[in-house]
């Protein structure tokens, strides 16, 4: 992945965030239509992540596949939020050197 500014990644972030929300309409209007952008996206995204610190990739699993907020995450694992947010803007910093 060539290297990418933060708001572009965070932007990224929220569309695979939305694609995993909608996964099973977004694949039957792919049947229909044809496969949106944003699947390569995804693809591209889940590739850089494989490799990331086992945190990041947790987290990047939690907030973006399965759509959880912060607070919810952070609640579940028993962290603070703000330690949530801290590894938010390490997997964004890590995903902008892939």
């Amino acid at each position: 992945m060539p290297e990418m500014d933060y708001k572009t990644i965070r932007r990224d972030l929220l569309d695979i965030r939305f694609y995993y929300t909608y996964r099973k309409d977004l694949t039957e209007a792919a049947s229909v239509i044809y496969e949106n952008a944003v699947s390569r996206k995804v693809e591209k995204y889940n590739r850089a992540v494989v490799n990331a610190p086992i945190r990041l990739y947790h987290l990047y699993y939690e907030l973006y596949v399965k759509g959880n907020t912060q607070q919810p995450f952070a609640d579940t694992y028993c962290f603070c939020v703000d330690y949530i947010k801290q590894l938010n803007q390490q997997l964004i910093e890590y995903l902008s050197t892939q």
